[in-house]
């Protein structure tokens, strides 16, 4: 009797520890875990993957917006690339100083890391002339310095083409994907570049937020997870489809609805239009009234539009001062009658800058994919531009 009273003590422990429910318990448990792991790396990589093609894209988008935007008043960079000796400040200092807030404006507004401009020095060398990182930082390339040119900078410069690049590691900088867009002078000479660059820790702070969420939900929550971790990669794709100015869509979601609608008529029959929209005379404005006054502009046409759309039509910002408007279902006639409309209401509005655009309008045939429409409706404008401004063209069929 005493012999059991001192052994059983120990019994409850081990039955607790070994019985079959809570070795069923621990091995589902091992099990789950295994699989939400399996699960949360596969997550974690398609997430990843998905991300990156995204920030490609804006690397790329971003060069390409920003080269335009200097070309848009291409002299004053033309001089500042033109300079032999930058140590000298024999340069246009105001124009320099104005456009390095600028480009910080940029790199902010859109989080990339870096933003630059560069001109070739030799057959090896580019020469920094712009810089959006902040001057205070032992980042910041001060104009006039210097860096080996590598193959991907030759080809922007050579091949007048636009470059991006995967997450690659650049010799004495770190892993970037990185953007290059050419800049042209008045010819359409090469004289130089945008690049963009979006870093290792960009992509990890936006990773972070998936990993935690992953980290932490149990196995009968992973559709959620699922959800919750495209939705993340969703709000950001629907961010960069959104022009930041006008809250337009941008071209990259024009050119997809473009096609994919071209498709639908193709398959199902209809009717599909095609409406250009350019601001007159938007860079005197900008120079008579500064560039809030023609940022305001835009955003009132941009109203305009809006106001006098369908919620099926698709309006889109494709350049600095071009709207381009899809309108599903509609004939050349109506897509006549909505120009029209919104013709009358931004000459009758009460800006105190007063404003007018040229419209081209054009209507899909059977023989026509996205480029060609485009380029009708793009005729079409500048007819109306040719022919007076402030008026709708329209053009039937194949020019």
């Amino acid at each position: 009797m005493e012999q059991k009273i001192k052994s059983s003590w120990t019994e409850p422990l081990f039955t607790v520890i070994f019985s079959k429910k809570h070795i069923t318990f621990l091995s589902i448990l091992l099990l789950v875990t295994m699989i939400f792991s399996g699960i949360g790396l596969i997550i974690h990589r398609s997430v990843q993957g998905l991300l990156l093609e995204e920030l490609r894209y804006t690397a790329t988008n971003t060069a390409v917006t920003a080269a335009a935007f200097i070309e848009e008043d291409i002299s004053p960079y033309v001089a500042l690339t033109q300079v032999e000796n930058y140590e000298e400040g024999d340069y246009d200092v105001y124009y320099y100083e104005r456009m390095q807030r600028i480009f910080r404006e940029i790199r902010r507004g859109t989080n990339v890391d870096f933003i630059y401009t560069m001109k070739q020095l030799s057959e090896n060398t580019v020469l920094y002339l712009l810089d959006g990182e902040d001057p205070a930082s032992d980042l910041f390339s001060p104009i006039g310095s210097t860096e080996k040119m590598d193959s991907y900078q030759k080809d922007v410069l050579t091949d007048n083409k636009i470059i991006s690049t995967d997450m690659i590691l650049w010799e004495g900088w770190g892993k970037y994907i990185t953007g290059h867009a050419p800049i042209r002078d008045q010819m359409g000479r090469v004289i130089g570049f945008v690049g963009v660059d979006i870093g290792t820790m960009t992509v990890r702070n936006l990773m972070r937020k998936v990993d935690q969420v992953i980290s932490v939900v149990a196995l009968f929550i992973i559709l959620l997870v699922t959800f919750y971790s495209y939705k993340i990669i969703e709000d950001r794709s629907n961010a960069y489809n959104e022009d930041y100015l006008t809250k337009l869509y941008t071209r990259r979601h024009h050119d997809r609805q473009l096609e994919m609608h071209i498709r639908k008529v193709r398959k199902k029959g209809g009717e599909l239009s095609v409406m250009m929209i350019d601001v007159d005379d938007f860079k005197k404005i900008n120079d008579q009234y500064g560039h809030e006054a023609g940022d305001r502009m835009l955003r009132y046409v941009a109203g305009v539009i809006r106001k006098n759309l369908r919620k099926t039509d698709i309006s889109s910002r494709i350049g600095g001062d071009e709207f381009n408007i899809i309108l599903p279902g509609t004939s050349l006639e109506d897509a006549g009658e909505v120009a029209t409309r919104i013709l009358s209401e931004l000459e009758g509005g009460k800006e105190s800058v007063k404003v007018s655009v040229s419209i081209g309008v054009a209507k899909w045939e059977k023989t026509m994919d996205a480029s060609i429409l485009t380029n009708i409706a793009d005729q079409a404008m500048y007819k109306a531009k040719e022919s007076g401004r402030n008026q709708v063209q329209m053009i039937q069929g194949h020019c």
